[in-house]
C-alpha cells in the first residue's frame, strides 16, 4: 500500500488538493451562513424597531390630544357623540 502511494504520488496530490477545496468551501459557506444569519437579525430588529416607533408616536399623539379641547372635540369621522 505504501509503495503503490509512493509510485502514484499524483493521486495522492489531486486527493489533498481536492480536500483543501473541499474544506475551504466548508468554510465559506460557514461564514456566509453566519453573515446571513446575522443579517436577518439585524433586518428583524429593524423592523420591530419601526414597529415600536410608530405605536409610540400613535400613543404620544392620542395623549396630546386628549389633553388638547380642540383637538379632542375635532370630528374626525370616528367619533360617536
Amino acid at each position: 500500500m505504501i509503495a503503490w502511494l509512493i509510485l502514484n504520488w499524483r493521486v495522492v496530490a489531486v486527493g489533498a488538493a481536492l480536500a483543501a477545496m473541499l474544506g475551504s468551501m466548508l468554510v465559506i459557506d460557514q461564514r456566509g451562513y453566519a453573515r446571513g444569519y446575522a443579517a436577518a437579525q439585524a433586518d428583524q430588529a429593524r423592523v420591530e424597531r419601526g414597529k415600536a416607533d410608530a405605536a409610540n408616536r400613535a400613543d404620544e399623539d392620542s395623549r396630546r390630544c386628549a389633553a388638547d379641547p380642540e383637538c379632542r372635540l375635532r370630528n374626525d369621522g370616528f367619533r360617536r357623540d
